[in-house]
């Protein structure tokens, strides 16, 4: 159900097995109150829009922002008007035992809907998802697994660290994590430990270090358990000059013949 508040003035919502709300998370306490069935369920969620590997700055968390280049921040805080950052859900989740799971739009980009820049050519396909067109993830692939996958341990370091004419300049880091508190080693300098906490939504699920200082070098984020034991560590290097391009054929016939071709 799109139209939460009509829903619930008409009594629709009321009718079905299991009332699905897509957004709205600010209505969720009302459609509860509202709804007989005694439970919400989150029918399409976040809406979260982001770039694979695209960080701009400052870092905000608010809705449709908008760049010259026609991409969205990969720091997962930017969204539409009408939805939300997925730590929004996770708060539900987690407080209401009524709110029962959600359905995350989306898992993939896809084709067409381009907000933020719905209007502005050649924005051609969606900034939802959690991985890109070419099913590569993004970052925000990292903070939905640190939560569902509870097999597997998750350790995520953003952004990429190359940011040529930045020295100096204020560039947070975010890891998302399925451990509850990491230490940040610029060059191998101590940045210092955060840890989860319920200061904030986003304090949260994600371990932050909004004042740090970018330098070339290495980025590493050494990962603690319960008992303030390490036991993961993940670093991102700063990329040198790229030194040349090569390209090679995989094949010396095209198409392949019938003996070569596979079905």
């Amino acid at each position: 159900m799109d139209q939460v508040k009509a829903v619930m003035e008409s009594g629709f919502g009321a009718l079905l097995d299991v009332p699905g709300l897509n957004y709205r998370t600010q209505l969720y306490e009302e459609a509860y109150e509202k709804f007989p069935q005694g439970f919400v369920l989150g029918s399409e969620t976040a809406s979260t829009v982001s770039s694979r590997g695209v960080y701009k700055y400052p870092v905000v968390n608010a809705a449709s922002g908008i760049y010259n280049a026609r991409q969205c921040s990969s720091y997962d805080l930017e969204y539409c008007s009408w939805s939300n950052i997925p730590d929004k859900d996770f708060v539900l989740q987690d407080d209401k035992p009524w709110v029962i799971g959600e359905f995350v739009w989306t898992g993939f980009d896809y084709l067409g809907e381009p907000t933020p820049y719905d209007n502005l050519w050649p924005s051609r396909s969606s900034y939802f998802g959690i991985c890109d067109l070419a099913g590569l993830p993004k970052d925000r692939y990292y903070l939905y697994r640190s939560r569902w996958n509870t097999k597997d341990s998750t350790l995520h370091v953003l952004p990429h660290w190359n940011h040529e004419g930045r020295e100096g300049e204020i560039t947070p880091v975010f890891v998302y994590t399925s451990y509850k508190s990491a230490e940040l080693f610029i060059n191998g300098k101590s940045q210092g430990i955060q840890r989860k906490s319920n200061a904030t939504d986003l304090n949260r699920y994600r371990l932050m270090w909004m004042d740090v200082k970018y330098e070339p070098g290495t980025l590493k984020v050494v990962a603690y358990d319960d008992a303030g034991k390490p036991v993961a560590e993940k670093q991102v290097v700063t990329a040198g000059k790229p030194h040349h391009i090569s390209l090679e054929a995989d094949r010396n016939q095209y198409p392949p013949t019938a003996k070569t071709c596979v079905m």
